[in-house]
């Protein structure tokens, strides 16, 4: 229910499994992100995130495999996402799990641009 619900939704969706390779993205994380059709498919999802955290990304899935113990899911958080181009712009990203258990676990991934508020940086830090 809720996957079908993102994806009606105009917000960028994306679906990765418990090895972080994206099984499925939305038209609109595609444009978002500036990858053509079914490009995300079968990639790591960190390449939709800049360094320092897509270095640390897969270990993080890993822990909560792991130990069940997350720090992400469920909660929508103010983070930064990388563009194909090499930019990175403010996003509004919730996961939640969708379905499985240890190896077996999908999750999902709601994005949602940020528009960037004028004479404001912002850094992000790890």
């Amino acid at each position: 229910k809720e996957v079908k619900q993102a994806l009606d939704d105009s917000r960028a969706v994306v679906i990765m499994n418990a090895h972080c390779i994206v099984t499925m993205a939305n038209q609109a994380a595609h444009e978002m992100f500036g990858y053509s059709k079914n490009e995300l498919r079968g990639k790591n999802v960190n390449m939709l995130i800049p360094a320092p955290f897509s270095e640390h990304h897969d270990m993080y899935v890993r822990n909560y495999i792991n130990t069940g113990k997350d720090t992400i899911l469920n909660k929508c958080t103010e983070f930064v996402a990388l563009h194909r181009e090499r930019y990175v712009f403010a996003v509004l990203l919730t996961v939640v799990k969708i379905s499985g258990i240890g190896e077996d676990t999908m999750f999902m991934g709601t994005i949602e641009a940020r528009p960037a508020e004028p004479d404001t940086a912002k850094a992000w830090v790890l």
